[in-house]
């Protein structure tokens, strides 16, 4: 018969134990995925706002683009009427015709295309807040390319820095 030593039983059942328990591990912290579902919708949400961000730069572009080639056609009539290919009384009609266009075409003010004379001067010294139209520079624009014998375009350039070149969108309350 056996006796039981207390120390030894112990000590021995003790490291049994262990040896039993030694397959057994902590749980693997949990991983990134699946993703829950509240992190799904934040995803959504900030790439909805993204695209929405890129859609409005698109309509921005595109609403500033024709500005932006108005912009460039009349800084090539003044770069060809500064080196004496145009005269003056092509350049003042070639920018006259920028100038319907952008009101035009571009701004959709329909009611310019009857305009002529003093009329289209008033109207474009509206338009661009700019009394030089009526006064100044911008009168060769009118019917008095047609009148004089003697026409001048002095100032025009000028007129159209201050005016055509800073051409941009109308906002949206002058168009309301």
């Amino acid at each position: 018969m056996m006796t039981w030593s207390p120390s030894i039983s112990a000590a021995n059942s003790l490291s049994e134990i262990l040896d039993q328990l030694r397959d057994i591990h902590e749980p693997a912290p949990p991983g990134l995925w699946p993703i829950p579902i509240g992190w799904w919708g934040v995803a959504f949400l900030v790439l909805a706002i993204i695209v929405f961000g890129i859609w409005v730069l698109f309509q921005e572009y595109n609403r500033r683009r024709p500005y932006a080639r108005i912009r460039e056609t009349a800084r090539e009539l003044n770069r060809r009427r500064n080196a004496g290919s145009i005269d003056a009384l092509e350049y003042a009609t070639s920018i006259n015709l920028l100038f319907k266009e952008l009101v035009v075409k571009i701004e959709g003010q329909e009611e310019a295309t009857q305009l002529y004379g003093s009329r289209w001067l008033d109207f474009l010294a509206e338009r661009f807040n700019n009394r030089a139209f009526v006064e100044g520079a911008g009168r060769c624009l009118g019917s008095k390319r047609y009148i004089e014998d003697a026409f001048t375009d002095s100032g025009l350039q000028e007129l159209v820095q201050t005016t055509l070149l800073r051409a941009s969108p109308l906002s949206k309350t002058a168009n309301a």
